[in-house]
C-alpha cells in the first residue's frame, strides 16, 4: 500500500478548507492507489525486457490492451498483480519449493495455455494469467527467487531509490532485478553519498466512474486529484528562493546515504536514508515553502480527460508524468486511472458484445413478423420468423460496443426472444384456441 505523505503546514485561515479538500480527493484516490503502483511497475519491467528503455512523454494516447511499451496504454485487470501479494508463488504454479527450472517451465506452459485470456472461458482467466506470469517471472530467475524465498512477495519493496526501469524499484537499468548481491553487501555508492541524489516521483492512482452510456459512446471528464508538485518558490532545488543549494553532510547517515534496517527480526539490510533520501547530504539554506524537499505536498490538480468509446469496467489508463513530482530533478511519477462502469437497466455487457431480451406475444411467435428492438444505435425492426421458439437468440452483427484496441471494430448485439404466454383469455380467444387445438389433433390423426 502506498503511504500518503503528511500535508505541509498552512495558514490557519486555509487549514479548514484544505482539510476538506484533502479528505474528498484522498477518498477518490484511495481505492486505486495500490493498484496503480503495481500496474506502473509491471509496465516498467516489461519495457526493460523488450529493450524499450526510457521513453519521452507521449503527446497522444496509445491503446495496446496491456502493452508495456506504450507510454500511455490500456490494460485490464487493474488489481490483478496486487492480488499476488497475499499468495504463495509456489502455490500459484502448483509446484514444490524445490522445483527445478525444467519443472517450473513445464508447469508455467500448462497453466498459461489453460488461462490465456484469448482462449480461456474461465471468468477470472485474466487475473489468473497475470498471477501465473508474475509467479513464473520471479521463480524462474535465480536472484529473484532467492530474494522471494528470504523476504516473501514484498521482497521487491526492500530496496531504496532507483529509477523506473528495473524490477520493482531496485534499479534504473533494463536488466530486471539487477545487482542483488550489492543489496546484501551494502553496495551503495560511497562517492556522492548514496545510490541517487534525486528520487523519482510517486505514481498515483485514481478511479473515474462512468455510466454505461458514457463508457459505450465516449466522453470527456474533468478529473481532480492530489499530487506533489515541484516547489514554486525554489523551482525544485530545495534552497531558499534566489539562492543555490548549500549542502552539509547528513547527520543521520553520516554522509553514507544509507542506513541499516532490520528485516524479519534478524537480517540487517541497507536502505536509503529517510532524512537525505539517499543523497548523503542535506540543504543548509532550506526553502521555507517546501522545507528543502523541492516539492509542495498534496496540491490539487485538474485535467480534462478524453475517454474513448468502448472502455470497460476495470480498464486502466496510464498518463505518463502526471503523478507526483520527483525530488531534486527526479523523474515525475505516472497517473493511473481506473474506470468503473455502472450497469445498465436494459443492456447487458460481455466485452464488446451486448445482450438484451425481447418479449413478444404468443400470436407474434406463431405468426411471425417484425418487432421493435432497441439497440445502441436506436430502434430497429427485428424480423421474427413464423413459429419462433422461446429463448431463441438473434445476432445483430456489428451492433455492439466499439473495441478500444481495434479502431472501427465493434462487437455484436444478441437479442433473446421471450414468448409471453397469456394468463387470461377472452371468450373469443378461448373459442379460437379450442378450434386451433381441434385442427391440430385432426392433423395428427390424418398423419397416422
Amino acid at each position: 500500500m502506498w503511504a500518503r505523505p503528511a500535508a505541509r503546514q498552512v495558514c490557519s485561515s486555509c487549514a479548514a478548507a484544505q482539510k476538506r479538500e484533502l479528505a474528498s480527493l484522498t477518498a477518490q484516490q484511495g481505492l486505486a492507489q495500490s493498484g496503480a503502483r503495481r500496474a506502473a511497475g509491471a509496465e516498467a519491467r516489461s519495457a526493460a525486457r523488450s529493450g524499450a528503455g526510457s521513453r519521452p512523454l507521449a503527446s497522444t494516447l496509445q491503446f495496446s490492451g496491456g502493452s508495456a511499451t506504450a507510454t500511455n496504454s490500456w490494460r485490464r485487470g487493474f488489481h490483478g498483480s496486487s492480488r499476488l501479494l497475499n499468495k504463495d508463488y509456489y502455490e500459484v504454479l502448483g509446484v514444490g519449493r524445490d522445483a527445478d527450472e525444467k519443472t517450473l517451465k513445464k508447469r508455467y506452459r500448462e497453466l498459461a495455455k489453460k488461462y490465456h485470456p484469448d482462449s480461456s472461458s474461465e471468468e477470472d482467466a485474466t487475473a489468473r494469467f497475470q498471477e501465473i506470469t508474475q509467479a513464473y517471472e520471479v521463480l524462474s530467475n535465480p536472484e529473484k527467487r532467492q530474494a522471494y524465498d528470504n523476504f516473501g512477495p514484498n521482497f521487491e519493496n526492500m530496496g531504496g531509490g532507483g529509477g523506473g526501469g528495473g524490477f520493482g524499484g531496485f534499479g534504473g537499468g533494463g536488466g530486471g532485478f539487477g545487482g542483488f548481491e550489492d543489496f546484501f553487501s551494502g553496495g551503495f555508492s560511497q562517492q556522492g553519498g548514496g545510490r541517487a541524489a534525486n528520487t523519482a516521483g510517486e505514481d498515483l492512482g485514481i478511479r473515474v466512474n462512468l455510466t454505461f452510456d458514457e463508457a459505450v459512446r465516449g466522453t470527456t471528464k474533468t478529473v481532480n486529484y492530489l499530487a506533489d508538485i515541484k516547489c514554486s518558490s525554489c523551482s525544485g532545488s530545495g534552497a531558499k528562493e534566489g539562492e543555490s543549494p548549500d549542502y552539509k553532510t547528513c547527520s543521520a547517515c553520516n554522509g553514507q546515504g544509507v542506513r541499516m534496517s532490520l528485516v524479519g527480526g534478524f537480517i540487517q539490510v541497507p536502505t536509503a536514508c529517510e532524512v537525505c533520501q539517499g543523497a548523503g547530504r542535506t540543504i543548509k539554506n532550506k526553502c521555507s515553502t517546501c522545507s528543502g524537499s523541492g516539492v509542495e505536498k498534496d496540491q490539487r490538480q485538474t485535467m480534462e480527460l478524453d475517454i474513448p468509446a468502448g472502455v470497460d469496467n476495470g480498464m486502466t489508463m496510464t498518463r505518463a508524468g502526471l503523478g507526483s513530482a520527483g525530488v531534486r530533478g527526479g523523474r515525475p511519477g505516472n497517473l493511473v486511472i481506473e474506470f468503473g462502469v455502472l450497469p445498465d437497466k436494459y443492456f447487458r455487457r460481455r466485452g464488446a458484445d451486448v445482450y438484451t431480451d425481447c418479449t413478444i406475444s404468443l400470436a407474434q411467435a406463431v405468426l411471425g413478423g417484425k418487432v421493435p428492438v432497441r439497440t445502441l444505435d436506436g430502434e430497429i425492426d427485428l424480423k421474427v420468423a413464423t413459429g419462433v421458439n422461446n429463448g431463441e437468440t438473434h445476432r445483430l452483427r456489428n451492433k455492439g460496443i466499439s473495441q478500444v484496441n481495434r479502431p472501427g471494430a465493434r462487437g455484436d448485439h444478441f437479442v433473446k426472444i421471450e414468448v409471453e404466454m397469456p394468463t387470461e383469455l377472452t371468450d373469443r380467444q378461448r373459442e379460437l384456441m379450442k378450434e386451433f387445438q381441434e385442427e391440430e389433433e385432426a392433423k395428427k390423426q390424418k398423419s397416422k
